[in-house]
C-alpha cells in the first residue's frame, strides 16, 4: 500500500470509569422493554424512550442491516494431568467456516485463547462429565493464544452437540458472573441463524418480532449480514496509541441479495441503519472492497478469501475515494 498515514490516537482519551452498579448483569424479562436513548445531532437534543418504540424514530423506508450470527457455547474448561484447570475460548476454526465446523464428527481444530498455568505445546487436556468424554491437544501456542485439536465421544456426535454438552456461554468479562442455562437463549438475538460468534452482537438483543412488525408497517426493509464476533471483543487495547495496536480479523459473509438492497437504497437515497458496530463495520469493509475493485478492476479478488486491512482506508486521499453507490454497484456487478 502506498502513502499510508496511520493516525496516532491516544487511547487514554477513550478510557472512562464504568461503575459496577450501572452494568446490567441479567436481561429484562421483556427484551424490547429496555431504555432507548435518541440523540438528535441537528437539534442537539437527547430524548429518553423505550426500545419497543424504535419504529417511531427511524425514517420511513429505511433499510435496516442486522447481524444474524449465533453465539456458540465457546467457553470450555479442561484439566491438565496434574489436575489444574485450563480455560479454552474458541475463536476461529482452522480452515472452514464456523457453521460448517459445527457439523464435524470426532475431531475439530480451533484457534483458541488459552487460560491456565504452564500450558505447553503437545500437552493433552481432558474434560469428562456425565454427558461426554473429550480431550484437547495443544498443537501450537503463542502467548495466551494457540491452536487446539479437540477429540470427543460418542464419535457420532457432531461438534455443535459436543459444545452444547461441555461448553458454556462466553459472557463478557465485565458482567462478573458465571453463565447460566438461560443465557443460551437470552444471549442471542431472536434472528440468530449461523453459529460462529464468541460474543453476541449486543445491539440486536433488544429486538422482538413485534418491533420488526412495527418497522415493516413503516415500510422499512430488513437485510442480513453474518459477521462472527471474535477475539477483539474480549482482548483489551494494550498500546498507548492506536497505531501500535493490531485488531484481530473477523469473518463475515453477505449475500448478493443484501448487496443489491444496499445498492438500491443508496441509489434511491434511503437511509441505511446498521444495528450495532458489527453490522456497521461489515458494511464499511464491503465499501472498501468495492473501492479496491474499482481501483484494480480485478475480479479475481473475489475468488479467494479477502482481507480488508485495518489501515487500508488511509492509503487514499479524500478526492480519490469513489462514492458508496459506485462501490456497491461494482460489488453487485461481480
Amino acid at each position: 500500500m502506498k502513502n499510508i498515514h496511520i493516525p496516532s490516537v491516544d487511547t487514554h482519551s477513550y478510557r472512562y470509569a464504568l461503575p459496577n452498579d450501572r452494568i446490567a448483569k441479567y436481561p429484562l424479562d421483556r427484551r424490547d422493554g429496555s431504555k432507548l436513548l435518541i440523540a438528535n445531532p441537528r437539534k442537539l437534543t437527547i430524548t429518553h424512550s423505550n426500545f419497543y418504540r424504535l419504529p417511531e424514530y427511524l425514517p420511513e423506508k429505511s433499510l435496516l442491516i442486522r447481524n444474524d450470527t449465533k453465539v456458540i457455547t465457546a467457553r470450555l474448561i479442561f484439566r491438565k494431568d496434574t489436575g489444574g484447570l485450563v480455560e479454552l475460548l474458541l475463536l476461529n476454526p482452522l480452515d472452514t467456516a464456523p457453521q460448517d465446523e459445527m457439523l464435524r464428527r470426532e475431531t475439530s481444530i480451533w484457534f483458541c485463547m488459552i487460560g491456565g498455568k504452564n500450558i505447553k505445546e503437545g500437552m493433552t487436556l481432558t474434560c469428562n462429565n456425565e454427558h461426554c468424554e473429550a480431550s484437547a491437544v495443544v498443537v501450537r501456542k503463542n502467548g495466551s493464544e494457540g491452536l487446539v485439536q479437540f477429540f470427543w465421544k460418542p464419535h457420532n456426535t457432531v461438534f455443535a452437540h459436543f459444545l452444547d454438552m461441555c461448553g458454556t456461554t462466553p459472557l463478557p468479562p465485565y458482567m462478573h458472573r458465571e453463565a447460566v442455562e438461560e443465557d443460551k437463549e437470552r444471549y442471542q438475538t431472536v434472528y440468530a441463524a449461523y453459529e460462529g460468534s464468541v460474543a453476541a452482537p449486543t445491539a440486536g438483543l433488544h429486538f422482538t418480532e413485534k418491533v420488526f412488525d412495527g418497522l415493516r408497517e413503516h415500510y422499512c426493509a430488513i437485510a442480513d449480514i453474518t459477521l462472527h464476533v471474535g477475539l477483539g471483543t474480549f482482548k483489551p487495547i494494550t498500546s498507548e496509541t492506536l497505531d501500535n495496536f493490531t485488531m484481530h480479523n473477523e469473518r463475515f459473509e453477505i449475500t448478493t441479495r443484501t448487496i443489491s438492497k444496499l445498492r438500491q437504497s443508496l441509489q434511491e437515497q434511503r437511509k441505511i441503519v446498521s444495528v450495532g458496530t458489527t453490522s456497521m463495520r461489515t458494511i464499511e469493509s464491503l465499501f472498501w472492497l468495492g473501492v479496491r475493485l474499482l481501483k484494480s478492476n480485478n475480479a479475481t479478488l473475489l475468488q479467494t478469501h479477502i482481507n480488508i486491512n485495518q489501515w487500508e482506508p488511509y492509503q487514499y486521499t479524500k478526492g480519490d475515494i469513489p462514492s458508496a453507490l459506485e462501490a456497491f454497484r461494482i460489488l453487485e456487478y461481480y
